[in-house]
């Protein structure tokens, strides 16, 4: 009877001993995951890719709204005409004070490949010269390079960024990333930066008019997750909230109508519906300032909200958790009228 009551008794030691330990585990994972949230902060940003920084009433209110204090600008575009030149040069008709501004500079994989070696040097030049001659250098932290680099153009690329960064040795140096270079970093290489910005768009295939959506498909996103914990540079995000129109002629892509819509199109005296966000051209035309034959055809492509949601679910899930900003593209009017700040803030949420 004694061995017996001993035996309940250090049982039920053991076992109170047991539920101790688990409360006071579980309280422990609680604490640690409240601080991984508390610690891990998601900021909203925006791209802006016009030539005019001009922000417009409806936009000052809608960055505000989402308490937006980061702005990527635009700053120019560098292209290759017989030489390398800046184009599409931005001017700053609005104040910037508000905003932390980051100039992004595009670059042109076609520049990468007819520019020889040794006149990287000064294209580094002239591309820090003209950043400084639109925005002193004091009014920045951070400087973003856009380049879809390719396997003739890495090396390069990755050259000029070294020698960009000697211009800016206090600066942090962002680059942008395509999902394919995530997922075949090995081959593509890792750019020469403090920080990648994810490009979440234009996953599909532009110039195939058969394509449903180029700019946003959930299922060609996820085709590319699965590296994300391998990949060494820490990521910001970029989600797509733009719509435009593609004007195909003898099955070739020949223009990108920026923010058109069916609401443009609906002149049945001109333009045929011919299936879902595809039409035809049935009397030739102006549209925006260009001329359209009959029988060129237009695709529509724009992201709906249930597209943006299950890719920021795929993204949420995959991503390590991280302080990161999300970067919408891009800030005008038009397109902060088809997504209200309440529809951002839901995509903030699940990251």
């Amino acid at each position: 009877m004694r061995s017996f009551l001993s035996e309940w008794k250090n049982s039920t030691n053991n076992s109170r001993f047991i539920i101790t330990y688990q409360v006071i585990l579980a309280v422990l994972v609680v604490i640690f995951s409240s601080c991984q949230r508390t610690e891990t902060k998601i900021s909203p940003a925006f791209y802006h890719w016009q030539t005019a920084f001009d922000l417009s009433e409806a936009e000052s209110t809608y960055l505000q709204q989402l308490e937006v204090q980061k702005l990527y600008l635009k700053f120019f575009d560098v292209d290759w005409k017989s030489e390398a030149y800046p184009t599409a040069i931005l001017q700053l008709k609005s104040e910037i004070s508000p905003y932390e501004i980051v100039p992004t500079i595009f670059i042109t994989n076609r520049t990468l490949l007819e520019i020889a070696p040794p006149d990287l040097p000064d294209l580094a030049d002239k591309i820090a010269q003209k950043i400084a001659q639109i925005l002193p250098l004091s009014d920045f932290q951070e400087v973003q390079f856009d380049c879809d680099w390719s396997g003739d153009t890495q090396q390069k690329y990755f050259e000029l960024l070294r020698l960009l960064r000697q211009h800016f040795p206090e600066k942090k140096l962002t680059a942008t990333i395509r999902l394919h270079q995530i997922k075949f970093f090995e081959r593509t290489g890792i750019p020469p930066v403090d920080r990648g910005m994810l490009m979440c768009y234009n996953v599909g295939k532009i110039d195939d008019w058969k394509s449903e959506n180029s700019i946003l498909d959930s299922d060609i996103v996820l085709q590319y997750l699965d590296r994300f914990e391998e990949y060494p540079l820490a990521l910001d995000v970029a989600l797509p909230i733009f719509h435009w129109g593609l004007l195909f002629r003898d099955a070739e892509l020949i223009q990108i109508f920026n923010n058109l819509q069916a609401e443009d199109l609906q002149d049945s005296a001109r333009f045929q519906a011919i299936a879902k966000n595809r039409y035809e051209v049935i009397k030739s035309t102006y549209l925006n300032g260009h001329y359209l034959y009959e029988g060129d055809l237009i695709r529509l492509e724009a992201i709906s909200e249930m597209e943006l949601v299950r890719t920021t679910q795929l993204l949420s899930e995959q991503l390590p958790m991280q302080s990161r900003h999300i970067v919408f593209y891009h800030l005008d009017t038009t397109t902060i009228q088809q997504h209200p700040y309440e529809k951002l803030e839901v995509i903030l949420d699940y990251f």
